[in-house]
């Protein structure tokens, strides 16, 4: 189903997986949670009157913004996860700063890396103020808790090795950050590239398969 976009016709993605891969006992694991928690964070703390989600996902995070009063519209490819709006994030079914934020979470690896770029200008042509996005990291994980009653406050530290080996195709995911070639330098590089600002970058503690990027842009757009 192709998409419009000023006047040229994109080729939207095919749907690379089933309404079941949103399964509540399969999808919605507990670090998943915690990554949930910061993408609603973060837009409750951008202070956004709406914001435009890119993938529909459990629903989870749009049903909560919405409880809290962020007019939140979903836009997916697949029509029949019940998007308010269907359509490619390379060619947004969206009007110039129509929405305060923009959320994309695990949505760009997707894409082929060529395509990165265009999809992240549609992000910020469709935002007045900033984009929250998270991407999936490749590489090694390595946690250490610490928690000693009455001694020591529990702590946990977190890092994740880059893989020393370029990402392959696996039916969903083109690319991650880490493998060789989109490392951090070159994801950065892409997301600052329209025209945005990195102002915080993350791992989450519990998920740290997630990384998060907060992005504003240099001049936000007035109503």
């Amino acid at each position: 189903m192709p998409a419009e976009d000023g006047g040229k016709v994109a080729q939207m993605s095919a749907v690379q997986v089933a309404p079941s891969h949103y399964d509540w006992s399969t999808y919605n694991v507990k670090g998943r949670w915690a990554s949930y928690r910061h993408q609603i964070d973060e837009v409750l703390r951008s202070r956004a009157r709406n914001c435009l989600e890119v993938g529909t996902g459990s629903g989870i995070v749009r049903d909560t913004l919405r409880r809290f009063g962020v007019d939140a519209t979903v836009v997916d490819i697949d029509e029949t996860l019940g998007a308010d709006r269907v359509g490619d994030v390379r060619a947004l079914p969206a009007e110039p700063a129509e929405f305060d934020v923009v959320l994309c979470s695990q949505v760009l690896e997707h894409l082929p890396w060529q395509d990165v770029p265009k999809a992240v200008g549609e992000l910020h042509r469709v935002c007045r103020t900033g984009a929250i996005v998270s991407l999936p990291q490749s590489g090694r994980d390595l946690t250490i808790e610490l928690a000693i009653p009455k001694l020591v406050r529990h702590r946990r530290v977190h890092a994740r090795v880059n893989s020393p080996k370029p990402w392959r195709f696996d039916g969903q995911h083109y690319w991650q950050v880490l493998a060789r070639g989109t490392g951090r330098r070159a994801v950065r590089r892409i997301l600052a590239g329209p025209g945005f600002r990195i102002e915080r970058e993350y791992t989450v503690p519990e998920l740290t398969y997630h990384r998060f990027y907060v992005l504003t842009r240099a001049r936000p757009r007035q109503s």
